[in-house]
């Protein structure tokens, strides 16, 4: 029988001011990282950018915190929950894609 690993819980970093950070270089010192959790508020889509290999969606909650957005995770949000103009009052959950982080609906299909 093979000894499974148990999965760690993933950790989620945030800038001094609270907000996600996309991604994380080996130069960066005031980095605050916190376990994985949930959390319901209502975002605001503010726009998108693009990366080298990716396109990321912009949010703000009603504190004014940012959150980006994988381009998988907005198109979940618009087939489970859809938007009321350019807001969606929610529950959501961080995720991690290959180096990057990003913010989903709770209870989303993919990873946590």
């Amino acid at each position: 029988m093979k000894n499974k690993m148990k999965k760690q819980p993933l950790s989620i970093p945030f800038d001094s001011d609270g907000n996600l950070l996309n991604y994380i270089l080996p130069s960066m010192d005031d980095v605050t990282w916190r376990e994985n959790f949930e959390f319901s508020t209502i975002m605001t889509y503010c726009g998108f950018s693009r990366g080298r290999s990716s396109i990321l969606f912009h949010f703000t909650d009603t504190q004014g915190k940012k959150y980006l957005m994988f381009v998988s995770d907005f198109d979940d949000l618009l087939n489970r929950k859809g938007l009321e103009g350019k807001t969606i009052n929610e529950t959501f959950t961080f995720c991690k894609k290959g180096d990057n982080y990003g913010v989903k609906l709770a209870n989303s299909q993919g990873e946590i």
